[in-house]
C-alpha cells in the first residue's frame, strides 16, 4: 500500500489493517484479550423545544485486557491524514474515566505510548508499528529480578507466566503511591505486609525458600481470599489471583 492510498482509509481501517495485526504478531490474543469499539458513557441528553433525546456515546478504539473486567490499556485511533500523537489527548481523558493505566495513540505508521503510572523519567515513547509494547524495560527488569529469587521457578519460560500477577502488584502499587497523596484516609485493600513495596523492593529481603514459603503460603491464599464485595478495587485484586498459578 502506498502512502497516498494509506491516507485515504478511515480510522475503522486502520484499526483492522494495521493496529490489530500489530497486536496479534506482539502475541495478544485477539479474541480474548482485545476488544473494539468499546462504549463506556451513554450519551448526554440534548433537549430541543419539547424533544428530548441523547447525543452521541463515548467509545474507545480499542480497549486491551488481562482478563475481562482487568483493563491494561487504551488504544485511540486515528486516521493517516494525523500525526501518531494526534489522539493522545482524547485517550488519556477515556483512560481516565476507565481507570487504565496505558495510553496508547496511533495513525497506523506507529504508536505513541503514554504511561500513566510514570512518576518520573520517560512517561511517553514512540514506538513503530511492530515493536507493540507497554513497559519499559526498567519495570520488566525489576519484576525478573524478583522472579530470579524464587527458588521454585526454573528458566524465563515460567518467569514469563508469573509474570502478569507481578506486574499487576507493580501497577497497583504505584498506583497506591497517588491515591495515598490524593484520597483523604485512603487504605489499601491489600494486607501491610503483602504489598509490592513491603517485600519485593528489598534487596536484602526473602530469597530462595524463604520467598517461595511467602509467596504460596500468604500472598496467594491471602490475596484470593480477599472479599470481591468489600470494594471495586478489592474485586480487582481478587479476580487477578483467583485464577493465578504460582510454580
Amino acid at each position: 500500500m502506498t502512502p497516498l492510498e494509506k491516507r485515504e482509509l478511515t480510522e475503522r481501517d486502520i484499526c483492522t489493517k494495521f493496529v490489530v495485526p500489530a497486536l496479534e504478531s506482539a502475541g495478544w490474543d485477539i479474541q480474548q484479550q482485545v476488544r473494539e469499539q468499546v462504549y463506556f458513557t451513554d450519551g448526554p441528553v440534548l433537549v430541543e423545544g419539547k424533544t428530548v433525546k441523547r447525543g452521541k456515546r463515548k467509545f474507545a478504539d480499542l480497549i486491551l485486557f488481562h482478563r475481562s473486567n482487568f483493563k491494561l490499556a487504551v488504544i485511540e485511533a486515528k486516521d493517516n491524514n494525523h500525526s501518531v500523537g494526534a489522539g493522545m489527548q482524547q485517550a488519556i481523558a477515556y483512560a481516565e474515566t476507565l481507570d487504565v493505566p496505558f495510553v496508547f495513540s496511533t495513525n497506523g505508521d506507529g504508536f505513541l505510548l503514554h504511561d500513566r503510572l510514570a512518576a518520573s523519567g520517560t512517561v511517553e515513547q514512540e514506538l513503530p508499528l511492530d515493536n507493540f509494547q507497554m513497559l519499559n524495560s526498567a519495570t520488566i527488569k525489576s519484576i525478573q529480578d524478583v522472579m530470579r529469587k524464587d527458588a521454585g521457578v526454573d528458566g524465563d519460560a515460567q518467569r514469563l507466566g508469573q509474570l502478569t500477577w507481578l506486574l499487576f502488584l507493580k501497577i497497583f502499587d504505584d498506583r497506591e503511591q497517588e491515591w495515598e497523596l490524593t484520597i483523604k484516609k485512603y487504605r489499601s485493600p491489600i494486607p501491610e505486609e503483602l504489598r509490592w513495596r513491603n517485600w519485593a523492593t528489598d534487596t536484602e529481603g526473602l530469597t530462595g525458600d524463604g520467598l517461595l514459603e511467602f509467596i504460596n503460603n500468604k500472598l496467594f491464599p491471602m490475596l484470593k481470599a480477599l472479599s470481591p464485595d468489600a470494594s471495586p478495587r478489592h474485586r480487582v485484586i481478587h479476580d487477578v489471583f483467583e485464577d493465578a498459578y504460582q510454580y
